[in-house]
């Protein structure tokens, strides 16, 4: 063999290897733009199917604020009333809204749980048992009221059965109710993306 066959040799090589490399090339970048589109498309979906669970999630958090805020307002109504030297004549009609306004938060909130988190859902069960709580002081404490306008006999230990209810009532209310109300109010607020930063 002479120089001149392995220089030929050599050069023929070199060309094959490089339309091989170049073949090689062309076949990685066609498989890596169809990987680049596939994954853009994954990329689309998933993010079409988050807006889409966040848009769910945004309208259960404002049902169950809209349910949650009915119960504190007709919390407050009892509380003033309670409070208040009058007795109220629709007493019952309040009572039994404020039973409806529960039993409905209680209901949407257990068919929609599961779409939120489980801090929130401590909190709301929370909101639950001291809202149940103090409408029980309260009401308690409004019927003593209104034994203690017709009675006769026993004032006095009714009255103190009476300032001890309004007093739990209140308490609740006051001490635990509000605090959670204004987690509650935070945490939504940071889950629909809301928050002041």
């Amino acid at each position: 063999m002479d120089l001149l066959q392995i220089l030929v040799n050599l050069v023929l090589t070199g060309i094959l290897l490089y339309v091989f490399q170049r073949v090689i090339d062309e076949r990685s970048a066609k498989r890596l733009e169809k990987f680049k589109a596939e994954l853009q498309s994954t990329a689309f979906e998933k993010e079409v199917k988050f807006s889409k669970l966040h848009e769910a999630r945004v309208q259960i958090l404002s049902e169950l604020y809209k349910k949650l805020s009915r119960i504190k307002n007709e919390l407050f109504l009892l509380k003033l009333i309670a409070e208040s030297d009058g007795l109220d004549e629709n007493i019952q009609q309040k009572l039994d809204r404020f039973n409806v306004s529960i039993d409905d938060f209680q209901d949407y909130f257990e068919d929609n749980r599961l779409s939120l988190p489980e801090d929130l859902c401590g909190q709301l069960y929370s909101f639950l048992l001291y809202a149940a709580n103090a409408w029980s002081n309260l009401s308690k404490a409004y019927m003593i009221k209104d034994y203690l306008t017709n009675a006769e006999d026993d004032k006095e230990g009714n009255v103190e059965h009476y300032k001890k209810s309004l007093s739990s009532g209140s308490s609740k209310i006051n001490d635990h109710l509000v605090p959670l109300i204004q987690e509650i109010e935070k945490e939504i607020r940071s889950l629909i993306g809301s928050a002041s930063k």
